[in-house]
């Protein structure tokens, strides 16, 4: 169902119109002993939208073309369906000239037969993918001056573990559950910090502002510093 939904944002978000109404087959406007119909031998000779019914011309000059292509049918039953066309989608149909495989994206191309999957999830994500309130709030307190993507690439560059990249992740979107979190919502009886047990425990003083984390920071930096000289020489 998510599958399908999705579908149907994706075809309206870059359509002019909503052409899934001017596909025939199991179309809910379109019935035939008021049940929607699906002719097979018609999809294989390639109806399929209203336009391929050739609505401009009579029911006997339409069914022969089709007929010379090798569509096996009636008379009657080529008439019954062209018939249960409403009213109301033969006027604006006319005026339709949309190509439900190839359309335009931000003035582009966007053919749905050479398509990748990371082409797809690129368009995607171009109308869906927005700034995480919780990095706006980060970013403020913070005064990063980096742009979204130069800082969310960070965990990727700095490590090499999915575990790590994922840990950091949740920072930047400020989804760690610190003793802060916890306690809002009773699964902790105090939001005291886990270490120095004085301060609320949460993003910032938990990885900057404790005691107990600057004495490890400072320690790293000797640490990873004296490395770095003892390379250097």
């Amino acid at each position: 169902m998510q599958l399908l939904t999705w579908w149907a944002d994706f075809r309206n978000a870059f359509s002019d119109i909503y052409y899934s109404s001017y596909v025939i087959w199991n179309n809910k406007d379109i019935r035939i002993g008021n049940k929607p119909v699906f002719y097979k031998t018609y999809f294989d000779c390639g109806i399929i939208y209203l336009k391929d019914l050739l609505l401009t011309l009579d029911n006997v000059r339409s069914l022969e073309i089709f007929k010379s292509r090798g569509l096996n049918t009636n008379f009657l039953t080529w008439s019954a369906l062209r018939l249960s066309v409403p009213k109301d989608k033969l006027s604006s149909f006319f005026s339709v000239e949309f190509d439900p495989i190839n359309f335009k994206t931000s003035n582009t191309e966007f053919d749905t037969y050479s398509a990748r999957c990371r082409q797809f999830y690129s368009l995607l994500i171009s109308t869906k993918a927005k700034h995480p309130n919780g990095f706006k709030t980060l970013s403020a307190d913070l005064e990063l001056s980096n742009s979204l993507k130069e800082v969310f690439s960070i965990p990727y560059t700095a490590a090499s573990e999915s575990y790590v990249w994922s840990f950091k992740y949740k920072i930047l979107n400020n989804v760690v559950f610190t003793n802060t979190k916890l306690f809002k919502i009773g699964f902790i009886e105090s939001e005291k910090c886990s270490f120095c047990k004085i301060y609320k425990e949460d993003l910032y003083h938990l990885f900057y502002d404790c005691s107990y984390v600057r004495s490890f920071w400072k320690l790293t930096c000797l640490i990873f510093g004296g490395l770095t000289s003892a390379e250097k020489i």
